[in-house]
């Protein structure tokens, strides 16, 4: 999969090259440090996917994005969370808040790929539905069951609103009980989806769709408070906006 860096700050544009080059099915192409360079390259050359700096000289990535005609997968990069929404809109990939680790970035880099495999199958077959690939994991079922003391107690996934962590317990809540479970959350968390819970402290975990609202230091679920960790946030706001 092809793809270039756009960014300004030479400390920036290094590292997301050097992840470029470490992911495996990523090509870097191009880096640039100056938005004008990269528009007049692209005009005479095509990627598939740009990784792109928002708060930049001349032209930001926000316009830059919206001055391109057929525009390849983007993925946006900033230090300021106040351009996600902007950035989901525009249908990027992903948004990425610096310092941008090299696991986040790896995350949004494979769901580009995802992206450009099923629009590439689509092309390929477009008379019909897209056949899931040899390798592609077994679509989960709607539900689970968890074991609670001498019982396995079935619980559907999209009633689940968080889970609480209490040492050696899990908690799974939803509006209408609390489901007691020995294990740890780390455990609980791989038994969910991914994409629709995420971990926000070192004792919750939230079905992200359930989500009624966000401060700096916490969010709504219904009539309960639950604190965001300081180690989490940053994931946890660029999953909301995914």
């Amino acid at each position: 999969m092809k793809c270039i860096v756009i960014d300004d700050e030479p400390m920036a544009l290094e590292l997301l090259a050097s992840y470029c080059r470490k992911a495996p099915f990523l090509e870097l192409v191009a880096q640039f440090d100056d938005s004008l360079e990269a528009l007049a390259w692209l005009a005479t050359n095509a990627v598939d996917l740009i990784f792109l700096d928002i708060n930049m000289p001349d032209l930001n990535g926000l316009q830059f994005a919206r001055s391109l005609r057929e525009p390849p997968m983007i993925v946006f990069t900033t230090a300021y969370a106040e351009h996600a929404v902007t950035g989901f809109e525009m249908d990027a990939v992903d948004y990425l808040l610096k310092p941008i680790p090299f696991d986040r970035f790896l995350q949004a880099a494979d769901k580009a790929r995802r992206r450009l495999e099923a629009e590439n199958d689509r092309k390929t077959s477009p008379s019909q539905a897209p056949q899931p690939r040899e390798d592609a994991p077994p679509e989960r079922d709607p539900y689970l069951f968890i074991k609670s003391g001498h019982k396995h107690v079935r619980l559907e996934i999209d009633e689940i609103l968080y889970l609480e962590s209490d040492r050696n317990y899990v908690f799974w809540v939803t509006a209408e009980r609390r489901i007691m479970a020995l294990m740890k959350l780390d455990a609980a968390l791989a038994m969910l989806p991914a994409g629709a819970f995420a971990r926000v402290h070192k004792s919750y975990v939230v079905a992200l769709g359930k989500v009624d609202e966000v401060s700096r230091h916490e969010l709504v679920i219904g009539d309960r408070e639950i604190p965001i960790g300081d180690a989490f946030r940053k994931a946890f706001l660029a999953a909301i906006q995914g």
